[in-house]
């Protein structure tokens, strides 16, 4: 090959990638809304050679009453063990039949069952999710299997540091909200679940109305609609369970823990919610401006300071009530008030104006960028729409990659500003080395 031939070949590679860029999100979603309640959303492509079939729930752990918590995530497990029809590992080898796999995540906001499959075996997958949803036996047998299971998940979370801080953010942030709650629960509620507390949470929230179905992939729309309409035509229930509303602190909270291993502080700023879109847009690129690649904000303050500080992080999950951004640094050798006055420092120089157009441009190409990419698949794209569904509105995933773009250096401030107000919580472990 010669080296003309290579650039010709790079040159067509990088248009090429230009025009995905461009199109990834000119894609035609049908919805469709069943008398029963059920919301089905459906993306077709003929070419693709694989399916992703979804059921996501509109309940999570933030739905759960006093002395419920964790039996989302417990139901979550229960659902593969098996119905009135199958033996659980009779499922699992079905969905290895079909060259399939399955899993299932539960959240705060919501619970996702998906299968993901080749495109011919669409409507066979269909069908066994459906038959799980409805008809999980929760035998006995097999929710001791899973009681072990989920008890083990529980010490190893326990035991983790950063899911540790993670939760006592939580409590700090939301000490009168069920966003407080771990979404696996607590020890004594995981042992003491019994076949009728799921009944029970089945009943109240698995109904049609609570129900959204997400396929994306190479499969016939109609044939779907039309199964999953004659598998709920006996079934009603629009009444939708209301949950509390987040109410903000309004005085700081800070806890220090004294420990022996490195000093860690972590602290929480208040973020909008799903159904701020633009604020929540602002929000994103603001978090990569000052955490995500090697020109991030925090990564240039690291370096500077390489023999205090090892590490910056940030993590910040979009909610349907306001959420929160977590800001996480290990240090050495310096105090908790020093690390917080370093990194609202830099969040200080966004708020005003003190970075450049190529920042700006960095940041939201990292994001569309990565945006992009993780809806490449039938399975992500159905996530990116499951996600937004739950929370407000699938269409937001449609038009976030140009939301984005059209962010000004005037949103972007106007995010920092108000993290520039400071955290409403920080749970600092205090190095007690001797």
């Amino acid at each position: 090959m010669t080296h003309l031939t290579e650039i010709k070949i790079n040159l067509a590679f990088a248009l090429l990638f230009f025009l995905c860029l461009q199109t990834a999100f000119c894609r035609t979603v049908n919805e469709t809304n069943l008398p029963s309640g059920i919301k089905i959303l459906t993306y077709s492509d003929e070419e693709s050679k694989t399916s992703s079939v979804n059921i996501w729930v509109k309940a999570g752990s933030a739905d759960e009453s006093q002395g419920e918590e964790g039996i989302s995530h417990f139901l979550e497990h229960l659902f593969f063990r098996g119905t009135d029809n199958q033996a659980g590992n009779e499922f699992k080898a079905r969905i290895e039949k079909l060259g399939g796999e399955a899993n299932a995540e539960t959240s705060k906001d919501y619970t996702r069952y998906f299968i993901n499959v080749p495109s011919e075996n669409t409507l066979k997958a269909l069908n066994l999710l459906i038959e799980t949803i409805k008809n999980a036996a929760f035998k006995k047998e097999e929710l001791d299997i899973e009681r072990k299971v989920i008890l083990e998940e529980y010490n190893l979370t326990n035991n983790n540091p950063e899911r540790a801080i993670y939760d006592e953010l939580m409590k700090s942030a939301y000490p009168n909200h069920p966003y407080s709650k771990p979404v696996i629960g607590y020890k004594e509620n995981i042992e003491k679940f019994q076949r009728n507390d799921f009944l029970s949470y089945r009943e109240k929230f698995y109904k049609p109305s609570n129900l959204i179905f997400i396929i994306t992939g190479s499969f016939h729309e109609q044939d779907a609609i039309n199964l999953i309409s004659k598998a709920y035509s006996n079934s009603s229930g629009h009444d939708s369970v209301k949950r509390q509303s987040v109410v903000k602190l309004t005085k700081p909270d800070r806890k220090i823990i004294k420990y022996k291993g490195p000093s860690i502080t972590a602290m929480g700023f208040y973020a909008p919610s799903a159904e701020q879109k633009r604020e929540l847009c602002a929000t994103d690129a603001l978090c990569f401006m000052l955490g995500m690649g090697k020109s991030s904000f925090f990564n240039k303050l690291q370096k500077s300071r390489k023999e205090n500080i090892e590490n910056i992080s940030l993590d910040f999950q979009t909610m349907k009530e306001p959420g929160l951004i977590v800001i996480t640094a290990t240090y050495k050798n310096i105090g908790e008030d020093e690390i917080k006055k370093l990194i609202m420092g830099e969040i200080n120089k966004i708020s005003s104006g003190e970075f450049t157009q190529a920042d700006l441009s960095r940041a939201k190409n990292m994001l569309v960028n990565s945006y992009i990419f993780s809806n490449e698949t039938n399975a992500g794209f159905a996530e990116s729409l499951g996600i937004y569904s739950v929370l407000n509105d699938y269409k937001f995933a449609l038009n976030y990659v140009e939301s984005i773009r059209k962010l000004s250096k005037e949103d972007i401030i106007k995010a920092a500003e108000t993290l520039k107000q400071g955290p409403i919580c920080e749970i600092i472990y205090a190095s007690d080395k001797k």
